[in-house]
């Protein structure tokens, strides 16, 4: 049995945004416990598990913003202290970096493949952070495997299992899906510009292979009722990145 949880990062500084989504894989349940916690400075999310807390994501530095760029975090690296308090959850550390004013230090003690070392960067002014917005999503389970494939320019994710793929919401998008692409939480995609859909895969060859404006015909099960939406393929208003471990 393997379960998915996926990550899915919205990042926004200025006029430029940026999307990224993580996809995590293992034998057994990946396990959330508590609110992850944002830190800006880092575009990082902070999770966790029961056992530890640790970085679920963390953006590159050159999408970080300024003065932050050369902080050396990456995602899986444990956190173990902030300015010399232990960390045993997240909310451990929510609330010590709450308790800090804009400018103080903010000092985590991390570990990476068994080396320790301080994570050192100052409070961002939250006028000048960057504006984050994630959801996690769960799939696959006893009887069978799934994969997922957020679809930034068209406000949904795909989930595919068991030979069939269905639509779910992705929160946080900029703006809005283009004309005529009225998708909705649990339609069952049958297929795309004539190409029958069993996976994601079969989706995103298709999608991936029209240029920004050109016209796609999806058809799609609602209800037991078979509709088409016809649009022209939107720019996406990201960049999505999948990494599987």
């Amino acid at each position: 049995m393997k379960y998915l949880a996926v990550l899915f990062v919205l990042l926004s500084m200025s006029i430029s945004i940026h999307a990224q989504s993580i996809v995590r894989q293992s034998s057994s349940e990946m396990s959330i416990e508590g609110e992850p916690f944002q830190l800006a400075e880092l575009g990082a999310i902070v999770a966790g598990d029961g056992e530890k807390v640790s970085f679920l994501v963390v953006m590159d530095g050159e999408r970080r913003p300024d003065g932050y760029k050369d902080i050396d975090a990456k995602s899986n690296d444990e956190i173990l202290m902030m300015n010399g308090k232990r960390i045993k959850k997240t909310e451990d550390l929510k609330n010590a970096y709450e308790a800090l004013a804009v400018g103080d230090a903010v000092k985590l003690g991390v570990r990476r493949d068994g080396k320790m070392f301080i994570v050192d960067f100052p409070k961002i002014d939250p006028a000048n952070a960057p504006k984050m917005h994630f959801q996690i999503a769960t799939s696959g389970g006893p009887g069978g495997e799934s994969d997922i494939l957020p679809l930034p320019g068209l406000h949904i994710m795909l989930q595919g299992e068991d030979g069939s793929v269905t639509v779910g919401d992705l929160k946080g998008m900029p703006g809005e899906a283009p004309e005529g692409a009225d998708f909705q939480s649990d339609d069952v995609i049958v297929s795309i510009n004539d190409t029958a859909v069993k996976t994601t895969a079969d989706f995103q060859t298709v999608y991936a292979a029209l240029a920004i404006g050109d016209k796609v015909t999806v058809q799609y099960k609602r209800d037991g009722e078979t509709l088409t939406a016809k649009f022209n393929k939107p720019k996406s208003p990201g960049r999505v990145m999948m990494r599987r471990q």
